[in-house]
């Protein structure tokens, strides 16, 4: 009498059941093996992509971070423009490298305008006495400091450079 299929199908279970061990082993192997011919593959991608980059041409990794950037700007500027002073300083607080993607972010989108408003009033203000006194609310850089012979006293949440006083001013 022959065995059903059902019995075939136990017995040939059987028997990779006593096989799994060894299998097992081997499968793991075949799992490193495959992970380093990929890690070795993107090394070779992320070298020519380095290769492309020497040209002038951003490369595909280059143009997706400069998105995540973009979009991580967005979403602060948002947060910015719908929080209290306060809350825009927790977040700085609690996100040291917010502050600086911010104004990354921010120095873009300057880049794309036609012209910079900061510049018209770098303009403005040399064609004023020297004698005059600026202040600067919310100077990120302190880009009007640094171009103008004028005393100029820099406000903002987080100073990123020496001439920044750091000041919440929702106080």
């Amino acid at each position: 009498m022959e065995a059903s299929s059902d019995e075939k199908q136990k017995d040939a279970t059987k028997g990779q059941g006593a096989q799994s061990s060894s299998n097992k082993s081997e499968n793991i192997e075949g799992k490193f093996s495959k992970n380093i011919s990929h890690n070795e593959s993107d090394k070779r991608i992320t070298e020519a992509n380095m290769k492309e980059s020497k040209s002038g041409e951003k490369t595909l990794l280059e143009k997706s971070r400069d998105r995540l950037s973009a979009a991580r700007f967005r979403y602060l500027n948002e947060q910015l423009y719908t929080s209290t002073g306060k809350e825009a300083l927790d977040l700085f607080k609690k996100d040291r490298d917010a502050f600086s993607v911010y104004h990354e972010g921010f120095q873009g989108q300057v880049e794309k305008w036609p012209t910079n408003p900061v510049d018209i009033i770098i303009k403005q203000i040399k064609s004023k006495p020297k004698k005059l006194v600026i202040a600067d609310f919310g100077c990120g850089d302190a880009k009007i400091a640094q171009s103008v012979a004028n005393k100029v006293h820099s406000f903002d949440l987080v100073a990123l450079n020496d001439h920044v006083t750091v000041c919440d001013m929702s106080k």
